[in-house]
């Protein structure tokens, strides 16, 4: 082995090269793939964005029960996380490795902001771009020019951002340990969601949970869906305090990676390689398990299909007119 290599592996699978001197992550070839979100593209009926590991950004066409590849750019910067589209048929981009983009629809870069890795979520309501990394940074930007409004610093590891509708309040969660004291992360102490004000990033009050958040999206009626692991499993909150207004849980093996309301039913991922199909009152109406590997996104494709997205570089597409999801059709990308 060489002396001056080491590797972190993360409990999502992720593999990062670290210099043993500085402690800094090298951020290179890893040898895994994985698909880290999907987006559906408004302009565009029937197509996708999708985030890829290998540092691809994919549009993808769903169509005779098949997915098919459409366009495709490996933007050079390494993993990509999050993909938000945009109007005029292009999108944002953000990076692990600390670059948030805007791309037009034939993927050339209109700007483009860097910061210290490592990014995990991102999040955009009338036309301002707020994204959070590990470091603790929270950071406002113009989503038009990409001019920094505000930002913010927190003295834990942020991993999930979301805004409220009236972009007034943001909703960042933090890792269920302080920077530097991993050791917390098994002792029973809440995690923060910090509640901010969207004009300076000021902080306007916290709420404890117990467990960690990966993803907040908003429901139509004005609740937020996370999921997570620990207490979180998936849950929709209040946002006027962050009270639990229904959890599912049930058969939930692991860390609920992503989850999807579609119609009157609730799908969720899990590491254990499930989906899982609830009804919205709780109950669970199916745990099945389709993958080869976890799957990381979930997104609606059409009247009667979802398509999953995960580790493996695979899309997965499901049929769900009887209300449980039936596989239709895999693919896998290199």
């Amino acid at each position: 082995a060489e002396p001056n290599l080491a590797f972190a592996l993360t409990e999502s699978g992720e593999i990062y090269r670290v210099d043993p001197k500085s402690g800094q992550f090298v951020l290179g070839p890893t040898g895994t793939n994985a698909v880290w979100d999907i987006q559906p593209i408004p302009t565009d009926a029937f197509r996708y964005w999708a985030a890829f590991e290998d540092g691809y950004l994919r549009k993808i066409e769903v169509n005779d029960y098949q997915i098919h590849e459409v366009q495709a750019r490996n933007l050079g910067l390494g993993m990509i996380r999050r993909v938000l589209p945009a109007p005029d048929g292009g999108t944002w981009v953000l990076t692990t490795g600390g670059h948030v983009m805007r791309l037009n629809s034939n993927l050339e870069v209109i700007w483009q902001h860097e910061t210290k890795p490592l990014l995990r979520d991102f999040c955009i309501q009338s036309d301002k771009l707020l994204y959070c990394s590990e470091t603790g940074e929270l950071t406002c930007l113009d989503a038009i020019s990409g001019k920094k409004i505000w930002q913010q610093n927190f003295h834990r590891p942020l991993w999930a951002v979301t805004i409220d509708p009236q972009c007034l309040r943001y909703f960042a969660s933090s890792r269920l340990c302080d920077l530097g004291d991993q050791g917390c992360e098994s002792s029973g102490k809440p995690t923060w969601v910090v509640v901010g004000d969207m004009f300076e990033g000021e902080t306007l009050s916290q709420s404890p949970v117990y467990g960690n958040i990966k993803k907040m999206k908003w429901t139509k009626d004005g609740q937020i869906l996370i999921n997570g692991n620990g207490q979180v499993a998936t849950s929709l909150v209040r946002p006027e305090d962050f009270s639990v207004a229904k959890c599912w849980s049930e058969w939930q093996l692991n860390t609920c990676e992503a989850s999807l309301i579609f119609g009157d039913r609730l799908f969720t991922t899990t590491y254990g390689y499930q989906l899982n199909t609830f009804n919205l009152s709780g109950e669970i109406l199916e745990s099945a398990f389709p993958f080869e590997d976890y799957a990381t996104s979930l997104v609606c494709a059409g009247e009667d299909f979802i398509l999953a997205g995960g580790r493996g570089a695979f899309l997965s597409l499901f049929q769900v007119n009887d209300g449980l999801p039936k596989l239709v059709t895999e693919k896998r990308f290199k």
